[in-house]
């Protein structure tokens, strides 16, 4: 998986590999989260108002894997 998901985002920077899972639905989910995708998610927080800079969009979203927009590869 891993490899997977470094190939198909050769040009991204890697920096968490999660398994996600939900209470309800007995499934694991593979995760990985990359800088630029962060930072793409963190611009959208602030232009939505919820956030006032880069860096603590990016503190506060940092772990997320419940937003839906996030392009993380798997």
């Amino acid at each position: 998986m891993w490899q997977y998901c470094r190939d198909l985002h050769a040009d991204q920077t890697p920096y968490a590999f999660v398994l996600y899972g939900l209470e309800d639905i007995p499934s694991l989910s593979a995760h990985v989260l990359t800088e630029e995708s962060l930072t793409q998610v963190a611009e959208e927080y602030i232009a939505k108002g919820h956030y006032e800079t880069l860096d603590e969009s990016r503190d506060e979203l940092r772990y997320s894997i419940e937003e839906p927009r996030r392009k993380t590869g798997a």
